[in-house]
Order: structure tokens, then sequence, then C-alpha cells
């Protein structure tokens, strides 16, 4: 089923020789001081900028390290428990501590502030 819009009456035409009169609600009308100037507002700089994502891609990439060094460790017989291969200083110590450093990369990424843009310096009078 379909809705049916409401449609707005067409003012009568005036009478020839008289001025035709309108409501106020006829015309749409902008506050004041809000007319397009042809002028764009300054874009507000975004959280995070480039420099932020080389961050967060290092971080990732450290932590995908991390987790790629505790991937292992394992016996083809079951039967057989290798001590040594399960718990060496690779996999407990140095995957962890490569895991929590790119955490820890990734909170500084989020963290920190984007870099303002330069401008290129004017030159005045008085520099040259």
């Amino acid at each position: 089923m379909s809705k049916k819009t409401p449609y707005k009456k067409k003012p009568a035409p005036a009478a020839p020789g008289k001025p035709q009169t309108t409501k106020a609600a006829d015309h749409k009308t902008t506050p004041a001081g809000t007319e397009k100037t042809g002028k764009q507002a300054p874009a507000k700089p975004f959280a995070i900028d480039r420099g932020n994502y080389k961050y967060i891609g290092a971080g990732l990439a450290i932590m995908t390290l991390g987790f790629a060094l505790m991937v292992g460790g394992g016996s083809k017989d079951p039967n057989v428990f290798n001590e040594e291969a399960l718990f060496s200083f690779t996999r407990i110590t140095l995957s962890t501590i490569l895991v929590v450093t790119g955490f820890a990369v990734e909170i500084y990424a989020i963290m920190k502030k984007p870099t303002p843009k330069r401008t290129p310096k004017t030159l005045t009078n008085d520099d040259e």
C-alpha cells in the first residue's frame, strides 16, 4: 500500500490589476548572517593523520611477529611431552615482550596528536 503524499494548494491567481499577496510561510528565508558567501568553512583536522597510521601499522606488525613466535612447540606424538620446545625463551619471554610492546605502540599511535599542517611562509617588505 502506498502512502499518499500531501500536496500544497497553489494560490489562486490574483485578479487583474491587483497585486498578489503571499503569506510569510510561503517564503523560505534564512536566518540573518547565514547566507552563503561562496567560502567554505575551514576543515576540521582528523583525529588521526598519516603519521599516526604509520605507528598503527608498526604496532600491528610488532604484535603479529610476537604472536607468530608463540606458535609451535607441539609434538608429533601425543604421548611425548617436549618441555624444551614448549617452554623456550622465544615462546615464553620474547613473544610476550613483543606483543606488549605492540600494544604500547598502538596506544601511543591513538593518543598522539596530529601534527599541524605547515603553511608556506609569505614574504613581507621587512623580510627583503
